[in-house]
């Protein structure tokens, strides 16, 4: 059989696969794996790379073996009950290996009565199946899942080894990823299967370059009085929204002088979002601390040291020139997640079979471009010496809040994408 022959015969068993495709992502939506609460869905994953026959390794990620790593950035401290799984499909040798990555930890539906189809539903209506973890990224480990299974069903063998890796707390720093890097995982390349559909009705984006982010407070002081004399108090409120209204104009600055063609279809490139204010203890009591907490965005390209001492120079200045906050500074504290940037060159192999695989089944060229948005691509390239490319069927627009979904037809053909780039990248025997 010609070498076309093959891949058709892949692209008729993902067809043929489609109800298992969805039913593998149902089960996957339908158990709650918010951060911290991974193991069910990690003990699911690993029963069904047993059951493709996969080489499987589940293991608990060490934080005394990580802690000291350079790559590490977590708020825990623990990752008992939160298992890593790997399965691998070992190669008949002479081709190039492959890492597929995605993360099974989401993030809290929040306000579970402001969805209209339930969080842990898994409903399906029309061309979508809605639930939290659909988009980001339950479906995307759904379709590279699946594009290995079919390939084996399909009776090809592979050249070069397919490492899937199924990793907890990307949401809050990529600790999963680590941990497999410093499990021994590497590869030729990787494959993140996050979400890239940006636009209602568009198509996934390939995207060769990531941004990172990386999270910081802002602690505030202020002074304490009664309410009915607040004149003699001085609000951390107030100071705080100074500091918000400094912090905006920062992102401004920074996209200002960003310039980089694969981000140039964005309105912010690199955000920031100030996404937590706590302060006061009582309505009638004038507020005498607060803290914001700040997600930042890093451009690839950019020094993360030198984006820490861009915000800790910025507030700094904002607070010269405030009276109260001369004397009474406020303190910069980065903690939790960092999210590293990395960009493939454009004419890197990986690009150009991805592309072109893309154009095969969608019969369009993809387009190209960054994500604003941080992932696990920089623990892998700069920890795991392993280029990335991400690309994905979930949508970015409805992820992180109520009716998150993914529309069926695009988990199918990204499925076939990713079946046609392994083959492609690893190589076969015909």
């Amino acid at each position: 059989m010609a070498e076309s022959g093959f891949k058709q015969k892949v692209l008729a068993k993902i067809d043929e696969e489609k109800e298992s495709i969805i039913n593998l992502l149902r089960g996957m939506v339908q158990i709650p794996s918010v951060v911290g609460d991974e193991k069910a869905v990690q003990e699911f994953m690993a029963k069904k790379f047993e059951e493709m026959g996969l080489i499987v390794d589940m293991w608990t990620p060490d934080y005394e073996e990580l802690k000291t790593h350079p790559g590490f950035a977590s708020p825990n401290t623990t990752y008992e009950n939160r298992p890593n799984v790997v399965g691998v499909l070992k190669g008949v040798g002479g081709g190039r290996s492959l890492i597929l990555n995605g993360h099974v930890d989401v993030v809290s539906p929040y306000d579970e009565e402001s969805w209209d189809h339930k969080p842990w539903s898994a409903d399906i209506i029309g061309n979508r199946l809605y639930g939290r973890g659909s988009s980001d990224m339950k479906g995307g480990i759904a379709a590279m899942t699946m594009a290995v299974e079919c390939i084996k069903k399909a009776g090809v063998r592979l050249k070069g080894d397919v490492i899937i890796e199924s990793v907890i707390e990307e949401e809050a720093g990529g600790v999963g990823t680590l941990a497999c890097v410093v499990r021994g995982y590497k590869a030729d390349a990787a494959l993140i299967t996050e979400p890239t559909v940006i636009e209602e009705g568009g198509l996934p984006m390939v995207c060769p370059a990531q941004g990172g982010s990386m999270w910081f407070k802002v602690h505030v002081q202020g002074k304490s009085a009664h309410a009915g004399l607040r004149y003699e108090g001085v609000s951390a409120i107030e100071m705080s929204i100074k500091l918000c209204n400094a912090l905006w104009d920062l992102e401004k600055f920074r996209n200002e002088k960003l310039r980089h063609p694969l981000y140039e279809r964005y309105k912010i490139p690199i955000p920031l979002n100030i996404g937590i204010l706590n302060s006061g203890v009582w309505p009638s009591s004038v507020p005498e601390n607060a803290t914001i907490q700040v997600r930042i965005g890093i451009a690839p390209g950019e020094n993360i040291d030198s984006v820490r001492k861009q915000v800790t120079d910025w507030i700094a200045k904002t607070a010269e020139l405030d009276s109260w906050m001369v004397d009474h500074p406020p303190k910069v504290e980065f903690f939790g997640g960092t999210w590293i940037p990395t960009e493939l060159p454009l004419d890197h192999p990986l690009v150009q079979i991805i592309t072109d695989s893309y154009s095969k089944i969608f019969n369009t060229e993809p387009v190209l471009a960054g994500t604003p948005w941080g992932a696990d691509g920089g623990i892998l390239v700069h920890h795991g010496d392993t280029p990335v490319v991400i690309f994905g069927p979930g949508d970015m627009r409805v992820i992180h809040f109520p009716n998150e979904f993914i529309e069926i037809d695009k988990l199918i053909a990204v499925t076939k994408v990713i079946a046609f780039a392994i083959l492609d990248w690893c190589g076969f025997v015909t």
